[in-house]
C-alpha cells in the first residue's frame, strides 16, 4: 500500500465518520471553521487535518483515532456513543447534573 492510498483511506474514514454522525459537509465545515471546499478536499484527497481541527471534530463526536489510524478508539455501541457525544456537548454544571441523574437512576 502506498502513502497515497493511506491518504485516500483517511479521507474515506473522515467521510464515514461524518456520515455516521449524520452531518452534512457544510455542518462539518462549520465545526472546524473551514469552507465546504476544504471538506471536499479532506474527504476526496485525504488532506491532513491540523491539531485544532482534530480537537474540534473530537468534541463533536468524531472518532479521530479512527480517522487518523484506521482503528476504532473504543467499542461503544451506537446508543453509548450518542450518550457520550451528548455528555461532551454539555457545560460543566450540566455534566455534573447528568452524572448525578444517572447515578440516581442506577441506584433504583
Amino acid at each position: 500500500m502506498s502513502i497515497n492510498d493511506n491518504f485516500l483511506e483517511r479521507g474515506a474514514r473522515l467521510k464515514a465518520e461524518r456520515n455516521r454522525l449524520k452531518l452534512t459537509q457544510p455542518e462539518m465545515a462549520e465545526i472546524i471553521g473551514k469552507a465546504v471546499g476544504s471538506i471536499v478536499r479532506y474527504e476526496k484527497h485525504g488532506d491532513a487535518l491540523n491539531q485544532d481541527q482534530l480537537i474540534a471534530l473530537s468534541n463533536a463526536g468524531f472518532d479521530v483515532f479512527y480517522i487518523t489510524f484506521g482503528l476504532r478508539a473504543d467499542t461503544l455501541s451506537e446508543p453509548e456513543h450518542e450518550i457520550v457525544t451528548a455528555y461532551r456537548s454539555l457545560g460543566d454544571d450540566a455534566k455534573a447534573a447528568f452524572v448525578k441523574m444517572v447515578k440516581a437512576y442506577v441506584a433504583q
